[in-house]
């Protein structure tokens, strides 16, 4: 794994109105002016969901980005946490 490798899970709520390409985009834009911290990743994760409910995604949006860490920073006891956002959407649908 490299050092800025990163998973994004999320709900149909992103997937419905960003396509994986755009998502990837969006992440790798902000994590460039913010920095590949842990700390960074729940902004990152809202600007997601900000973005897909600024589309007008009508159901329920949860957004994970997790940043990968190399075998060498693990056992090296480097952790990167994990974020997460939820946007309930004017509708309520689960």
């Amino acid at each position: 794994l490299g050092v800025h490798d990163f998973i994004i899970m999320a709900s149909d709520g992103l997937w419905d109105v960003i396509s994986n390409q755009e998502a990837v985009q969006i992440v790798n834009a902000e994590a460039s002016k913010s920095g590949w911290s842990g700390d960074q990743l729940s902004p990152i994760a809202n600007r997601l969901c900000t973005e897909a409910f600024r589309r007008g995604s009508m159901d329920n949006i949860s957004v994970f980005v997790l940043l990968a860490v190399p075998a060498s920073a693990a056992s090296a006891g480097h952790h990167h946490a994990h974020a997460h956002h939820n946007h309930a959407s004017a509708s309520g649908h689960a």
